[in-house]
């Protein structure tokens, strides 16, 4: 009896040993024989996947900072021609296109904003917020890369002197992610070599001249003159 009892002590010191082992390499185990995450070290922290760098940076529009101010440009390359409104002959739609090259044309997350407009003669003034077409009016329009054109409504209101060719042209303020940036400088500056383009506007033909109207002459049958009834001969007369 008393060698089982130390036989049975000797199992538990051997099994007490064991799982001493076991656990000093730091991988506790289950009952269930899979490991198990120790979470004595805290708390842990995941990372997600960076957010990609945008490839086309946006600029508010019509916004500026002190670190990043607009660039005012004071004639804008834009083309196009106008139409007159069939129903009023004061009236056009000059249809405004971005025409830059050579270093004219708009980066991508670039914005000009258009914030001023010329006629020439001063005979012109802009009328209504667009020409009700699918284009948009150029009062207060940003051009993008992938937006060029707009529209104006136009309304004379003088006398266009003979032999003028009328146009009308553009003011702006160039909106670049980084104003400071070498592809903002050359932007710019390539605005300023451009061959200065302008819309053609439309010569209204003059009003037509106001005629009376012509009237014949009527009169009076009370005081129209009556003829005597022809005379018939008699016999013997």
């Amino acid at each position: 009896m008393v060698e089982v009892r130390r036989l049975l002590l000797v199992l538990l010191l051997a099994t007490s040993l064991l799982t001493a082992c076991a656990a000093s390499d730091g991988t506790p185990t289950s009952g269930d024989g899979d490991t198990a995450i120790s979470s004595s070290s805290g708390d842990t922290e995941t990372f997600a996947d960076p957010e990609p760098e945008p490839t086309t940076p946006d600029v508010p529009e019509g916004e500026s900072t002190d670190d990043n101010p607009a660039i005012q440009v004071a004639r804008l390359p834009v083309g196009g021609g106008s139409v007159l409104d069939p129903g009023d002959p004061t009236l056009q739609c000059a249809q405004v296109n971005w025409v830059g090259s050579n270093g004219g044309e708009i980066p991508q997350g670039t914005g000009v904003e258009l914030i001023g407009v010329a006629f020439d003669p001063a005979v012109f003034e802009t009328s209504g917020d667009g020409c009700g077409s699918e284009r948009p009016s150029c009062l207060g329009y940003v051009f993008r890369a992938s937006a060029l054109q707009c529209d104006l409504a136009v309304r004379v209101t003088g006398d266009v002197p003979p032999d003028t060719r009328p146009t009308v042209g553009f003011s702006g303020l160039v909106f670049c992610p980084d104003d400071q940036s070498e592809s903002c400088r050359r932007f710019v500056e390539a605005l300023g070599d451009q061959e200065q383009q302008q819309v053609t506007l439309e010569v209204p033909a003059p009003p037509e001249p106001a005629t009376e109207p012509t009237t014949e002459p009527t009169t009076d049958p009370a005081t129209e003159p009556t003829s005597d009834p022809p005379t018939v001969p008699t016999e013997g007369g």
